[in-house]
């Protein structure tokens, strides 16, 4: 089953100085870029949605990237993530993503999921996995051995 991914777009920005800097439209750009190339979200499946306080900055082009971008125009953007929340057909596919405690308490009342700002950002995969060294086998290790001894002068 997809998530749904709803998230309190300046809360984020502000929970970390990766998206710090520059214009509000820079800010929101960088976070949308990151959860293009970094996928916190998962798989492709999931959608998400980013809600930003206010109306859209009149000089900067609509996001035409895989995130659906709302303006909360007229009103916060928690009364947005609630009416998204209450109008999905099973609220258990939410995951509203904030550090705001009072819309913490009302999405779990309505058994929507809850990650904080930090609890998400924790959610990037590293780009590639750690190495894992391989065995050698012995007589490779006896003339790797041997060829450290010449250099350092052991024997």
């Amino acid at each position: 089953m997809a998530l749904h991914y709803l998230i309190d777009g300046y809360n984020l920005i502000w929970s970390h100085d990766r998206f710090a800097g520059g214009t509000l439209q820079s800010q929101r750009e960088r976070l949308l870029r990151f959860l293009e190339d970094e996928r916190p979200t998962g798989s492709a499946r999931n959608e998400i949605t980013v809600v930003f306080d206010g109306r859209e900055d009149v000089d900067g082009p609509p996001w035409r990237g895989v995130a659906r971008v709302i303006f909360s125009v007229g009103q916060d953007a928690d009364s947005v993530i609630k009416k998204k929340v209450d109008a999905l057909p099973n609220p258990s596919i939410a995951v509203v993503v904030t550090d705001d405690i009072a819309i913490q308490r009302w999405v779990k009342s309505a058994k929507a999921k809850v990650l904080s700002c930090k609890e998400f950002l924790a959610l990037v995969a590293p780009k590639t996995a750690p190495r894992r060294a391989t065995a050698l086998d012995p007589q490779t290790r006896s003339q790797i051995n041997e060829e450290f001894g010449k250099i350092w002068n052991l024997k």
